[in-house]
Protein backbone atom coordinates (compact mmCIF):
# COMPACT_ATOMS: atom_id res chain seq x y z
CA UNK A 1 0.00 0.00 0.00
CA UNK A 2 2.84 2.37 0.86
CA UNK A 3 4.53 1.72 -2.50
CA UNK A 4 1.24 2.59 -4.23
CA UNK A 5 1.13 5.92 -2.42
CA UNK A 6 4.72 6.70 -3.36
CA UNK A 7 4.14 5.80 -7.03
CA UNK A 8 1.04 8.03 -7.14
CA UNK A 9 3.11 10.86 -5.66
CA UNK A 10 5.75 10.44 -8.37
CA UNK A 11 3.16 10.18 -11.17
CA UNK A 12 1.33 13.35 -10.09
CA UNK A 13 4.44 15.37 -9.25
CA UNK A 14 3.61 18.28 -11.59
CA UNK A 15 0.12 18.65 -10.01
CA UNK A 16 -0.16 17.16 -6.49
CA UNK A 17 -3.15 14.82 -6.20
CA UNK A 18 -5.43 14.66 -3.17
CA UNK A 19 -4.03 11.32 -1.84
CA UNK A 20 -0.49 12.70 -2.02
CA UNK A 21 -1.47 15.85 -0.13
CA UNK A 22 -3.39 13.83 2.48
CA UNK A 23 -0.38 11.52 2.92
CA UNK A 24 1.92 14.52 3.41
CA UNK A 25 -0.43 16.14 5.95
CA UNK A 26 -0.85 12.80 7.77
CA UNK A 27 2.94 12.41 8.10
CA UNK A 28 3.24 16.01 9.30
CA UNK A 29 0.55 15.50 11.98
CA UNK A 30 2.21 12.24 13.10
CA UNK A 31 5.55 14.04 13.41
CA UNK A 32 3.93 16.83 15.42
CA UNK A 33 2.22 14.32 17.75
CA UNK A 34 5.48 12.48 18.40
CA UNK A 35 7.69 15.57 18.86
CA UNK A 36 5.17 17.82 20.66
CA UNK A 37 5.88 16.44 24.19
CA UNK A 38 9.58 17.30 23.78
CA UNK A 39 8.79 20.89 22.73
CA UNK A 40 6.37 21.54 25.60
CA UNK A 41 7.85 22.47 28.98
CA UNK A 42 7.52 19.85 31.75
CA UNK A 43 5.52 22.07 34.12
CA UNK A 44 2.60 21.99 31.65
CA UNK A 45 2.18 18.26 32.28
CA UNK A 46 2.61 18.69 36.05
CA UNK A 47 -0.20 21.28 36.13
CA UNK A 48 -2.44 19.01 34.06
CA UNK A 49 -1.86 16.10 36.47
CA UNK A 50 -2.70 18.36 39.43
CA UNK A 51 -6.04 19.31 37.87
Amino acid sequence: MESQLHSSVFVNQQSPSLPAVCYFIFCYILKMVFFFPYILPPFFFIERVRM
